[in-house]
C-alpha cells in the first residue's frame, strides 16, 4: 500500500513551534487554545500577530517542529505492514509562502524528515490547491485540511481519505467519503481494514 500524509498538522505540530517562538521572544505564555493554526494567529492581541505571522513565514521554523507524540510510532506501524509512506507537503512548494526562501524551505524539510528519522520512501512538495491532482498516485492520503480534503474527495482521484481530527478542521463536520481519525493509532487502525 502506498500512502501520502501531510506534515504540518499531522506528522508534525508546527502550531506548537510556532507558540513556542512567540512565546519566547515575547515571554509570553499563548497555548494552542487562543491560537490553533495560521488561521487563528489574528485571535492573539494585535501586537503579537506581526512577530507571530512572521515566525510561521520563516522557513527556519520548519527545523524546531517536533513530531506528535504518536507519529513516528504510527509511521513506523504503517511500514512494518509492508506499506510505503510519501510526505506530501506545500512547505516550500511554491514562492506564495516563503517568497525567495521556497528553496531553503524544501531543504529545512530534508534535514528535519532525516534528523527526526521518519521512515518514508519520499516527499512531494504541492501547493494546497494542487494536493488533490496527487491523490491518484496512492491508495490512501492522510491531511489536516478540510479545504484540502474536499478537493480530493472532489476530484475521484484519491483512493480513499483520511482527516487527522484537529481542533481546526472540526468546524467542516463529517466530509462524505473521508474517515475522521482523533490520533495515529485511528489511522493505523483504519489502514489495517
Amino acid at each position: 500500500m502506498l500512502v501520502t500524509c501531510d506534515i504540518d498538522g499531522v506528522v508534525g505540530d508546527v502550531v506548537a513551534a510556532l507558540l513556542r517562538e512567540v512565546n519566547s521572544f515575547w515571554g509570553t505564555a499563548f497555548t494552542s487554545e487562543i491560537c490553533s493554526n495560521y488561521e487563528t494567529v489574528k485571535n492573539l492581541p494585535d501586537h503579537f500577530q506581526e512577530q507571530a505571522l512572521k515566525a510561521y513565514r520563516d522557513p527556519r521554523l520548519l527545523q524546531k517542529v517536533r513530531p506528535y507524540p504518536d507519529a513516528l510510532w504510527g509511521l513506523r506501524e504503517i511500514v512494518a505492514n509492508d506499506s510505503s509512506v510519501v510526505l506530501m507537503t506545500s512547505r516550500g512548494a511554491t514562492k506564495e509562502w516563503y517568497g525567495d526562501r521556497s528553496r531553503e524551505a524544501r531543504k529545512y524539510t530534508f534535514d528535519w524528515i532525516v534528523n527526526e528519522e521518519l521512515p518514508v520512501t519520499g516527499v512531494l512538495f504541492a501547493a494546497p490547491s494542487e494536493k488533490h491532482r496527487y491523490g491518484g498516485l496512492f491508495d490512501v492520503s492522510i491531511e489536516d485540511d478540510p479545504v484540502v480534503v474536499n478537493r480530493m474527495v472532489a476530484s475521484g482521484y484519491v483512493n480513499k481519505v483520511i482527516l487527522m481530527d484537529r481542533p481546526w478542521n472540526r468546524s467542516a463536520g463529517n466530509i462524505s467519503g473521508v474517515v475522521r481519525v482523533k490520533d495515529w493509532a485511528g489511522v493505523v487502525e483504519e489502514l489495517r481494514r
